[in-house]
Formats: C-alpha cells, sequence, structure tokens
C-alpha cells in the first residue's frame, strides 16, 4: 500500500504534462542510455525509470525507439540550419535580395 502510494505520487508529477511533452521528456531521458544499450525499448525503458515512472510507460513513446532516431536528427538539422545561416545566411539572403531588385 505504503509503495502504491509512492508510486503514484511520483507518476503525479508528470499527469498534467500533455503527452506529447512527457514523450519527449522520455525521449531525452533515453539519450543516455543509448550508448550502453542501443536505440531500442531498452534505453526507453530506462529513461523511465530515471523519471521515476513505470518501464512500461515507455510505451507513450508511439513510435518507439525510432522517436529517439529521429529526435537526434531534427535536432542535428536545426544545429545545422543555425550555423550555415550564422555563416552563410547574409550572403545568401544578400543574393536573394540582390536578385529582388533587379
Amino acid at each position: 500500500m505504503f509503495r502504491t502510494r509512492r508510486i503514484l505520487k511520483k507518476i503525479s508529477q508528470y499527469q498534467d504534462l500533455p503527452r506529447k511533452q512527457l514523450e519527449s521528456k522520455i525521449i531525452l531521458a533515453s539519450l543516455l542510455h543509448v550508448e550502453k544499450t542501443g536505440f531500442t525499448d531498452e534505453a526507453l525503458s530506462r529513461a523511465c525509470d530515471d523519471l521515476n515512472l513505470s518501464s512500461a510507460s515507455n510505451r507513450i513513446v508511439e513510435d518507439g525507439p525510432i522517436a529517439i532516431v529521429y529526435h537526434i536528427l531534427e535536432q542535428s538539422q536545426m544545429q545545422f540550419e543555425r550555423e550555415f545561416l550564422k555563416k552563410h545566411g547574409e550572403i545568401a539572403f544578400g543574393e536573394k535580395n540582390l536578385r529582388e531588385k533587379e
């Protein structure tokens, strides 16, 4: 009984989060485990344990382990775009502006 209350109290801190936010938290936490477990359900389960959720909560991540890969790809793409715009943005936009003026 006491253990059940303690588990419910830990889970309750996340119950007000929208599903997508909770999914994001699990995916981010799973990144800590990818090196040892790979892109697997085990990484997601360990992330749930880290967040004091039931390891079965990994089912919240609808795409499963591939969601971890998608997350890394999205972050890499955003970083590339930021760096590209920082280095080449003025040139690229400058050329576009010149063409528009012609």
